[in-house]
């Protein structure tokens, strides 16, 4: 059995503690914000109303330099977003950057919206409406959405869209 002295036990003790609060530091950046390659993938929510409306949302996280693509999909409607995601608090915020050159109709937002919101709730997540709102369930503040892929294949393939156009 090793013996130890209280000041070298404590000292042992010091260093551990030090390890591992550095190595927490090293998880988490500056702001306890949690870094954007944690969020890269396609997040997609369907709604829909009665008789036959289906409106399929897809939120596509690109790479940790925060490049990312909103597309809406249904009746009459073909929305097209480029954004900028920024994780806040453990939150993804979309920020409006530009159009997709096949938008639809190309107005409705300005450079630096918050578009939507997305966070993680337990097994799932929750995408909180911003200026980008549900286009079928008027007044709806949120929505339950689910990580479909872990890349940035969005269905309608943002490579596809073009230049951003304003």
């Amino acid at each position: 059995m090793i013996q130890l002295s209280q000041r070298t036990l404590g000292r042992l003790v010091c260093l551990a503690l030090s390890i591992s609060a550095w190595g927490l530091a090293q998880a988490l950046p500056a702001g306890s914000d949690a870094p954007l390659s944690a969020w890269i993938g396609a997040y997609t929510l369907s709604e829909s109303t009665p008789p036959d409306l289906i409106m399929n949302y897809e939120v596509s996280v690109c790479d940790a330099a925060g490049d990312a693509y909103i597309g809406v999909d249904g009746h009459m409607t073909e929305i097209r977003l480029k954004a900028k995601a920024i994780d806040k608090n453990g939150k993804l915020e979309l920020i409006f950057k530009g159009y997709g050159s096949d938008d639809m109709w190309k107005k409705g937002y300005d450079a630096g919206d918050l578009l939507l919101t997305v966070a993680k709730q337990g097994p799932g997540y929750r995408i909180v409406w911003g200026t980008l709102k549900s286009q079928l369930n008027e007044g709806a503040r949120s929505a339950a959405a689910k990580k479909a892929k872990a890349d940035c294949s969005a269905t309608s393939g943002p490579k596809a869209w073009g230049s951003a156009a304003q």
